[in-house]
């Protein structure tokens, strides 16, 4: 990439734009071309940031840019899952996203009065279009450290939008994106670090497979009634001869998890210098076992800073 940036896909509000002043709404019928023109109005979300500039507010912010290749899935009038694919260039502020043929439906796109959408765009994640509720397919319980940012594929944000218009053969479609996950940000110190682990005291779900969230007058509610109640994070890597390498996790940078929103939490970080693994099994002897003071409401776009830690406790400055 020609400029600074940092893989950071956090979507807590991106909003597609169609491509032309004049619209109108779209009658139901088969679209033969649909195209999306895609710009991101706030900062610090979505998939590459820029270099940081300081704002009025005094603090510092980002050129929120797309990436070639980006890619969301636009349900039609009938809740058919179709592909579309970014063809701006990396690090464009402005993106136009054209529905690509793929595995994901063989149908043709049916134009109606609404659409919904889920970035990034995957043939698992679901949506009921009469109930306008969202079935994520899966978060991971086992991150891996990414630099001050965190794993592309586990974030997710929900697209509506009412307004649809044709030119041609080409019909443009304007939404708006809202988060689904949360983030829960920390900051190491130290390099003796090689795993860190977060829970709920009392015991809520943070990760897991099929959970759902529901969209009604611009709120979103989720439901996570099963799944994993613990998330890891290590550098541990399977080797050719199926021994394991563990890395302590680099110090000095912030890391991120993802998780489904949950109703109110009690956030419980764990962290070890002797992490193992044998087979499908990692252990660790966590030296720290923290447990937050207060309760806090884990929304949906939602960053939950937990601050910096080393081996021996939080790091107060």
């Amino acid at each position: 990439m020609t400029m600074k940036a940092t893989r950071y896909i956090f979507a807590a509000a991106l909003t597609v734009i169609a491509a032309a002043s004049c619209q109108k709404e779209n009658t139901s019928g088969i679209a033969s071309e649909v195209i999306v023109n895609a710009t991101i109005e706030n900062t610090d979300t979505k998939t590459v940031l820029g270099e940081g500039y300081t704002g009025t507010d005094g603090k510092v912010h980002h050129k929120v840019l797309w990436l070639r290749s980006d890619n969301i899935s636009v349900f039609d009038a009938n809740g058919n899952n179709h592909r579309f694919i970014s063809y701006a260039a990396d690090n464009s502020e402005v993106a136009k996203f054209q529905k690509v043929a793929d595995a994901y439906t063989k149908e043709a796109f049916v134009t109606g009065n609404e659409y919904h959408a889920i970035y990034p765009g995957t043939s698992d994640n679901s949506i009921d279009i009469n109930t306008k509720t969202i079935t994520v397919a899966s978060i991971d319980n086992n991150q891996k450290p990414v630099k001050n940012g965190f794993t592309d594929d586990l974030a997710v944000a929900y697209g509506y939008g009412t307004e649809s218009y044709t030119s041609g053969e080409k019909t443009y479609v304007n939404m708006t994106f809202m988060n689904i996950t949360a983030l829960i940000k920390f900051e190491l110190v130290g390099n003796d670090i090689t795993e860190v682990r977060f829970l709920d005291k009392n015991a809520a779900y943070l990760a897991g497979a099929n959970f759902t969230v529901t969209f009604s007058g611009n709120e979103i509610t989720p439901s996570l009634a099963s799944g994993k109640k613990q998330i890891f994070m290590n550098n541990i890597v399977k080797n050719e001869d199926n021994t394991y390498s563990v890395t302590p996790l680099e110090a000095g940078i912030y890391y991120m998890v993802i998780v489904p929103p949950a109703n109110v939490i009690k956030p419980r970080i764990s962290i070890t210098t002797q992490t193992t693994a044998s087979g499908s099994t990692i252990n660790g002897s966590y030296s720290v076992d923290k447990t937050g003071k207060a309760e806090v409401q884990l929304k949906p776009g939602m960053i939950l800073d937990l601050g910096k830690w080393s081996s021996t406790g939080q790091v107060t400055e």
